[in-house]
């Protein structure tokens, strides 16, 4: 008769694989991704749910080799904060036009007016990311950050960045109670 291996073997196996996949950044699906990469792995569950969890075990139990790998590829606690900082502040250039008209009122061609502006987009992402890799991130259901979480960020940072911070985080709470206070309304139809 044979023997099944050890389900303890199967598991560091399993392991192995999650922080492989975890950590691939070529791979968009599981890249910091702890239910993607818990799937990518050959974890079985019954719902999505259950990927999420494995993932967060994983997350947990490999905190320490992830942090090296975190640091090692650039976003060690200073260059993330010197970067973050930079992202907070990023432009973009926009492109307005106008009618260019002449004497008579005619519309002769257009006038092209550019304008350095925030963008908001790049500021949002790169902040979002930021928390994503520092596993800064409470699940989506719990709209609050722990007040520890909060506070340790507001420390680290310059002042006036920390109050840039805040009113983009309160900016995108609103934005979520928003859409869950829409998606309830709708779904009561």
């Amino acid at each position: 008769m044979k023997k099944k291996p050890a389900k303890k073997y199967q598991s560091i196996t399993k392991l192995n694989l999650w922080i492989k996949f975890y950590l691939d950044s070529e791979n968009k699906e599981t890249f910091l991704n702890k239910a993607g990469a818990s799937r990518a792995a050959g974890y079985k569950c019954k719902g999505g749910r259950g990927f999420s969890q494995i993932g967060c075990q994983n997350f947990n139990k490999l905190q320490d080799k992830i942090k090296v790998w975190i640091d090692d590829n650039g976003l060690s606690d200073n260059a993330l904060k010197i970067k973050l900082l930079d992202l907070l502040e990023a432009k973009e250039t926009k492109f307005f036009s106008t009618p260019k008209k002449n004497y008579n009122g005619e519309t002769v061609g257009l006038i092209i007016v550019e304008r350095e502006v925030k963008a908001l987009a790049i500021q949002a992402k790169a902040l979002d990311m930021a928390f994503k890799a520092k596993g800064l991130y409470v699940p989506e259901n719990d709209l609050a950050l722990s007040r520890e979480v909060l506070d340790s960020i507001f420390n680290s940072i310059h002042p006036e960045s920390a109050a840039k911070l805040k009113k983009m985080l309160l900016d995108l709470h609103s934005a979520r109670d928003k859409k869950a206070q829409k998606d309830q309304f709708k779904s009561k139809k």
